[in-house]
């Protein structure tokens, strides 16, 4: 399954060839025949920007009651498609639009460790 990247224009700019056949579940997860995914792409429907950042580009949503969270708005160029949006989710993460930041990169790491069964101490960050 080919998986659209697009730019802040809403045009295509990278396909993530995956050697699966996935089913959208909801959110940023996917279901495959072995696998399920979070990260490859969703259903574009809105994210949030900076107040200051608000343009003619974006459908105005609404205004969170969260203040770092900023305004819900749709945008433009990326109604209608499926993929990863080169543009953040929410203002204060690194997250693209249908993608995962940062802070889930050490979520293989941890997996294969779990997936060995060699338990975690905080001890001296080392494993038992």
């Amino acid at each position: 399954m080919n998986i659209n990247v697009y730019d802040k224009f809403g045009e295509v700019s990278k396909v993530i060839d995956l050697k699966d056949s996935i089913e959208y579940v909801d959110g940023r997860v996917y279901r495959g025949n072995k696998f399920y995914y979070k990260g490859v792409g969703v259903p574009y429907q809105f994210h949030h920007i900076h107040p200051d950042d608000t343009t003619d580009e974006y459908d105005f949503i609404e205004t969170c009651d969260v203040f770092y969270i900023g305004n819900l708005v749709s945008k433009k160029v990326f109604a209608g498609k499926t993929g990863i949006f080169q543009e953040k989710y929410q203002t204060h993460f690194t997250d693209w639009i249908g993608a995962c930041g940062m802070m889930r990169m050490d979520l293989n790491s941890m997996l294969l460790r779990f997936l060995d069964t060699k338990p975690l101490t905080k001890r001296n960050n080392s494993i038992i």
